[in-house]
């Protein structure tokens, strides 16, 4: 289970909270592509430079590791 150490600081987001632990399952139940693997850290790193981008602010989704809580 991942932790939340590292805060997003994305100014616009959407979130779909799923209780699942299995990330290969919501991958396939949203109809994802071209997926790679991340952790927390690059995920945010990832969330806040995209939400900064003027051309394309709304082009990636990130299934973040599960999180305790």
């Amino acid at each position: 289970m991942g932790t939340a150490d590292s805060f997003i600081r994305a100014c616009w987001l959407s979130w779909l909270a799923v209780q699942t632990a299995d990330r290969a399952e919501v991958v396939t139940a949203l109809g994802l592509t071209d997926v790679r693997e991340t952790s927390w850290a690059e995920g945010v790193a990832l969330i806040d430079e995209l939400a900064h981008d003027e051309e394309e602010p709304f082009s990636t989704v990130v299934v973040a590791p599960p999180l305790q809580g």
